[in-house]
């Protein structure tokens, strides 16, 4: 619900990346979109969440944790299953840390996280909001 509530404010997208260099991208503080929230649950609560209209799939461990990230990049929440390591980098962005400090801490946890990947998350969630833009999504110069 807060997420569907949230402040309405475009997404980040690859086009606004373009042009900056591999230095440039790695120093990179993201803004969170107004919509974005990070859960790190003990339970299953991704399987829980798609179980609302039904019973559990047969076989579905009630004792697993699981992580996951709510976006409203336009008008529909959506909600992604994360792996630990890309929630921890999804976390440090959010947290403020630049886009290279997120990858190292997130590649310390494990070894397998694949940067690309994770920046791939990081333009199509919607859990980042374009640069510049207000919280209303209107984005005009007001200089004067």
């Amino acid at each position: 619900l807060e997420a569907y509530h949230a402040a309405d404010r475009p997404a980040l997208e690859a086009g606004d990346l373009a042009g900056l260099d591999e230095a440039a991208i790695l120093s990179l503080r993201l803004d969170g979109h107004p919509a974005a929230h990070l859960v790190a649950s003990q339970w299953p609560v991704f399987d829980l969440f798609g179980w609302r209209d039904g019973r559990p799939a047969e076989g579905a461990d009630l004792q697993q944790s699981q992580c996951l990230a709510i976006s409203r990049p336009a008008l529909e929440v959506r909600v992604h299953l994360l792996e630990s390591s890309l929630h921890d980098f999804a976390a440090a962005l959010l947290s403020g840390a630049m886009l290279g400090e997120a990858a190292e801490q997130a590649m310390q946890r494990d070894e397998a996280f694949d940067l690309a990947e994770a920046l791939a998350f990081v333009l199509n969630s919607g859990l980042f909001a374009k640069p510049g833009g207000s919280p209303d999504g209107d984005q005009s110069d007001n200089r004067g």
